[in-house]
This record gives C-alpha cells, structure tokens and sequence, in this order.
C-alpha cells in the first residue's frame, strides 16, 4: 500500500528502548490506555479461537466500548477549547507521511469488527484482521512513547542532531523488540519488519489541530483534512485491487 518497503532493520540485537519520556502529555497518556484496552480485546478473540497471542497478548477481560476510546483517544484539552493531534512521520519536519494515523485508524476498525459481532464468535473475516492489529497496536505503544521527547530535541538549543539521532535509535530497538515478541504463526501471516515500516522511516510527529463540527472523522476518529484523504485513497486503491483479482472457480 505504501509502495516497495526496506526493511530498518539490521541483524544486531537491539538496545534495550530507554524508559519512557517524562513528564506525560494527554493524548499520549489516552492513546496508552485505548491501545492497552484494544489488546486486551485482541487477545482475548485470538483466545476464544484458539490462538496464542504470546508475549503480544494481556490477559483480563477488555473495557466496554473499546473503539469508542481508541476514537477519543487523540483528542485532549479543556470542554470548549478541545483539540485533536494527527499522527505521521517526518524527515524535515515540514512534509508529513501518515502510515501511524492509518495504522491506528485499522486498529480501530479491527476493534469496531470485533465489537459489533459480540456476544456472537467473531467470524473468521474479522480474526483475519486481529494479528495485524494486535502487532500494530503493541509498535504504537512503543513508538508513542517518543513524541514528547521529539518535541523537546527539536526546542533544544544545543544538540539536537544528536538528541534527533539518538530518539530515532530508540524507537528502532523498541520497534524491533517488538518484532520480536509475536508468535511464529503471526509472523507468518503478518510480516513484522514489513509493520516497523509504518512506524520506523522518520521522526515521530504529532499535528495538533483545533477540534471543530468541520474536522474530518474516519469511524469517529478526527484526523487532519490530508491524513483523511490519504487514507480515504489508499482504501480505494485496496478496493479496487480486490475486484481485479480473478474469482476462484466453484465447485
């Protein structure tokens, strides 16, 4: 979808990721909790179907209404002056790619999937998509943690190339052990230096935005007016590729 990816990753065992930045910042404190409460939803219909999530899964039952915090979950601020961030990536800090936002919006569709079939087993058209989200959900986590940091190399009068640098070796080790902890059934289905790309080609970035009646909103989630329409094309893009595939015979 996002054209021929390279994998980031090398064959050197990672660092171990640095302890998260302080102090904490709202969306990033709300996205932990809905991601926590996602995975735990995941696990769970990977359970129910007899797979094992491994180290990737929590045990516990899931909150109610898990897609409604995973919605809610960039939008932070004081009642009348709310306002939402966009999650993408960036080089320059001037051009933006939207993989992390397009990520979390199919994490939210996943938890949307699972949650309006209960209290009936998940189908397996849904179960299909949950190990792309379970892992999705777990690199969000460990990528979020890199905002705030971001944010305070690029205010830094001294050093920041090297503090730039050193973010960037972070969520690369924390990326990859995450790689490393999904079970070999998963790994097969989904390709996890291939999922570290959405995540890995560029400095973490978080676009705030006033929240207002015209904000675009993907299944609830507001997002900015290009994350929106980049997910909108690349959606098509998948559609359409999926009617030119030729219909197996019947029979």
């Amino acid at each position: 979808m996002f054209g021929v990816l390279k994998s980031l990753f090398r064959a050197n065992p990672p660092s171990p990721p640095p302890p998260p930045p302080t102090p904490s910042w709202e969306p990033v404190d709300k996205m932990d909790a809905a991601l926590d409460a996602a995975i735990l939803l995941f696990s769970r219909a990977l359970e129910q179907a007899g797979k094992s999530g491994g180290k990737l899964a929590l045990p516990g039952a899931p909150p109610a209404d898990v897609s409604s915090a995973l919605a809610d979950c960039v939008v932070y601020g004081a009642e009348g002056a709310r306002k939402f961030v966009t999650l993408g990536l960036t080089h320059d800090f001037r051009a933006y790619r939207y993989s992390p936002q397009f990520q979390l919006f199919m994490i939210l569709n996943a938890a949307n999937l699972l949650e309006s079939a209960e209290p009936r087993p998940a189908t397996e058209r849904v179960l299909g998509q949950i190990p792309r989200a379970l892992l999705h959900a777990h690199m969000m986590k460990a990528w979020i943690r890199f905002i705030v940091c971001t944010g305070e190399a690029l205010r830094a009068k001294e050093d920041r190339q090297d503090k730039l640098a050193e973010i960037m070796r972070g969520v690369k080790a924390a990326l990859a052990a995450v790689q490393q902890a999904g079970p070999g059934w998963m790994s097969r289905q989904v390709d996890p230096s291939e999922a570290g790309l959405s995540w890995g080609q560029g400095y973490p970035a978080a676009l705030s935005q006033n929240l207002g009646a015209d904000t675009p909103r993907l299944s609830g989630l507001p997002m900015s007016r290009p994350a929106a329409d980049m997910i909108v094309q690349s959606l098509s893009a998948t559609q359409a590729d999926t009617l030119k595939e030729p219909r197996r015979a019947v029979g």
